[in-house]
């Protein structure tokens, strides 16, 4: 919602600040899943959000992420396919309906080149269309599929660093800074976990993705910061 044991050839990608092994990323780690969240909205359940993690063919991994917030009639579903060398998205395609306000967006990445168009048709009023034709430094991230990213990176307490990643909630890129805190335990319907609380924070918006110490990781819980918001793992499928 609006809200990778091969390690890049041993690489280090490097955020605005410089380099930092916490942004390594071991592709064998992220392995096929589907993480099923309930949407809790001011203590209540509202909704729910699907993330799915699957092998595709060519070296590429397919990310799909489906959201439903039921009080406020808003649905969005998000397709990515990302290569499994350097975790370069590929091509993301986004629709959704925000109480009636339809949102379709269908972007494609060549190299750092990334180009496509953003569609937001408000009710009863004309279509806006805004193009993207822009280039993004290295190292190369999408919003959605940083969720896969961080179940096989190398994360700890303490890392601290910033990236940029396009988001197409925000027409474009962010500069981001990551935070990982201590590590703690944490309750969620799916069970109990030793978790780290990663800190996003980006211009659209502020999220703590709570993340299983043990790799391959598991997202187990989203905080909307500002928003009394949280998604909950509610159980784990593997393939």
């Amino acid at each position: 919602m609006s809200f990778k044991q091969t390690v890049l050839g041993a690489a280090l990608l490097c955020g605005l600040s410089g380099c930092t092994d916490a942004t390594k990323i071991s592709t064998d780690q992220i392995t096929p899943v589907t993480w099923q969240f309930n949407l809790m909205f001011d203590g209540e359940l509202d909704g729910a959000w699907e993330y799915n993690i699957e092998a595709a063919e060519d070296e590429q991994f397919h990310i799909f992420g489906g959201t439903t917030w039921t009080s406020q009639s808003i649905t969005e579903s998000e397709s990515l396919y990302v290569a499994r060398e350097g975790w370069m998205p590929l091509s993301l395609d986004v629709e959704g309906d925000f109480s009636g306000t339809m949102l379709a967006a269908d972007i494609n990445w060549a190299g750092a080149h990334v180009t496509g168009h953003i569609t937001v048709t408000p009710v009863e009023a004309d279509a806006h269309i805004t193009q993207i034709d822009i280039v993004q430094d290295a190292p190369v991230y999408e919003r959605t599929a940083f969720f896969a990213a961080m179940r096989g990176m190398a994360l700890t307490p303490g890392d601290d660093f910033t990236l940029t990643w396009f988001n197409v909630h925000a027409d474009g890129l962010e500069d981001v800074t990551v935070r990982v805190g201590e590590v703690t335990e944490m309750t969620v319907p799916a069970g109990t976990f030793e978790v780290m609380p990663v800190e996003i924070v980006a211009p659209s918006v502020t999220n703590v993705v709570y993340v299983t110490t043990a790799m391959p990781r598991d997202v187990v819980r989203v905080d909307v910061v500002g928003m009394p918001m949280v998604f909950e793992l509610a159980a784990v499928a593997l393939p």
